[in-house]
């Protein structure tokens, strides 16, 4: 049994004070007499939560204020006065003001159109990771194209289709993009019916972006999710509170760049020296990530660098219940591994890290022979083939555990939960060059981090 669905209406949005009044339609509900699609819609879905996205260069609706900040909220209120006077509830909606740039009546904005996808895709993934979702939620997220301008429009599209595939490797996820009929200008005003069509609809299909490049931490704990590798994707595991401390500092920097000069009441001169890049972007991506699967609680508060994680956590508690694509994958390397454990459990040293044991169901890599091997691509790819066609569970890679509460009577179930695994540090380095130099044959570019977001304890 499942709870009631979560679901988000997002509306990309221009010049909303241009819009003639309509009749707007969908299905068999009719809103009348309305200046926006948002109206209808919001009858006919009865969203959870609406976001409303709407550039900065619009004019505010009194004088332009002293400084950027007052500009931004009083964008904000404006929208939400405007949707109030429609007969809307705006007790969940939330007005985001992006960054944006052009030369209008009401002034000169410069910039890169670039800022608009990192700081929207920051401030949009800040809000799916904070939605009040239960394990087993659907959510529905409805995408209007109706008012939205050109690049604003193709940029929050594929900011929400983005963002939607990571949700689902968690909840099912629907997306449903509606889209008006166009406004005929040459009607007469309030004589016009728009009907708004649903032009798409479809199940996300579970998908982490393949990020890679400014810090190597956080491009392997991204793969590791996206190929279906449980051990290295609790190992690599940022802090959620750290990632989001250096995203505020970024947007702090990017603040400080931003010269803000009303000329008039009604114009104004806005100069953006500092600019957003992808460090924002796969921030923003490792913090919804990292979020969502630690509010579901699946990962054990172990600290994995010194006592590793239970085979069970891997199995049952975390990975059967995420990425489901992998279950059955990573289900069979495990049982493969207890298997060939369990038949030789008479002779196991209890209290001790070992290697992965080399028999023939447990899958090897001969390119590894000595900790200190010179690095070549060859060795690399095929550790990498083998490391995404195995689960990440390699011969000399991976370590196991075995607890000192073994003894003769132990059944094989009760064995199982008794073994843990790690990556040994002596090899962690080649397999980490493994995947950071030949997914896809392609080298990353990636430095290391200089920033701190993977130690545990909030």
């Amino acid at each position: 049994m499942t709870d009631k669905k979560v679901s988000v209406l997002v509306a990309p949005w221009g010049n909303y004070r241009q819009w003639k009044p309509a009749t707007y339609r969908v299905d068999s509900t009719v809103v009348e007499n309305a200046n926006t699609s948002l109206a209808v819609l919001m009858a006919q879905l009865a969203p959870v939560h609406t976001i409303v996205v709407i550039p900065d260069t619009l004019p505010p609706s009194t004088v332009y204020p002293s400084t950027y900040s007052r500009l931004v909220e009083t964008l904000k209120q404006d929208v939400l006065q405007f949707l109030s006077v429609q007969g809307i509830d705006t007790s969940y909606v939330e007005v985001l003001v992006s960054p944006m740039v052009g030369t209008f009546q009401n002034g000169r904005f410069h910039g890169e159109f670039s800022d608009f996808y990192y700081y929207t895709l920051h401030q949009v993934a800040k809000f799916f990771g904070e939605l009040d979702t239960n394990p087993g939620t659907p959510i529905e997220i409805y995408f209007d194209s109706t008012h939205g301008l050109n690049y604003m429009t193709m940029a929050l599209y594929g900011i929400i289709r983005e963002l939607a595939g990571i949700l689902a490797t968690k909840w099912k996820v629907n997306f449903i993009a509606y889209c008006s009929d166009p406004f005929p200008f040459a009607q007469d005003v309030g004589s016009t019916t728009l009907k708004v069509n649903e032009v798409e609809r479809i199940r996300i299909v579970p998908t982490i972006p393949p990020l890679v490049g400014f810090c190597k931490k956080l491009s392997i704990f991204l793969q590791a999710a996206r190929l279906g590798l449980p051990l290295l994707f609790v190992e690599s595991f940022p802090s959620p509170k750290k990632l989001d401390q250096k995203m505020e500092t970024l947007l702090n920097q990017y603040a400080k760049g931003i010269h803000y000069i009303p000329n008039s009441s009604h114009s104004a001169e806005l100069t953006r020296v500092a600019k957003l890049d992808e460090r924002l972007h796969i921030c923003a991506i490792s913090w919804l990530v990292a979020t969502i699967h630690k509010k579901a609680n699946v990962l054990a508060n172990y600290h994995l660098a010194q006592s590793g994680i239970p085979i069970e956590e891997l199995k049952s508690r975390y990975w059967g219940s995420l990425f489901s694509q992998f279950k059955h994958v990573v289900g069979r390397e495990i049982g493969f591994f207890v298997g060939s454990l369990w038949k030789i459990r008479e002779s196991l040293k209890t209290g001790k890290w070992h290697q992965m044991p080399n028999v023939s169901v447990i899958h090897q890599s001969n390119s590894l022979s000595s900790p200190i091997e010179k690095y070549d691509n060859g060795p690399l790819l095929r550790l990498a083939r083998n490391l995404v066609a195995h689960s990440g569970f390699v011969h000399k890679v991976v370590e196991y555990y075995v607890s000192t509460e073994l003894s003769h009577g132990t059944s094989r179930k009760e064995f199982s939960r008794l073994l843990y695994l790690r990556y040994g540090s002596l090899y962690r380095e080649y397999m980490v060059s493994a995947l950071s130099k030949s997914f896809d044959d392609v080298s990353w570019h990636v430095s290391s981090c200089s920033f701190d977001c993977f130690k545990w304890g909030d």
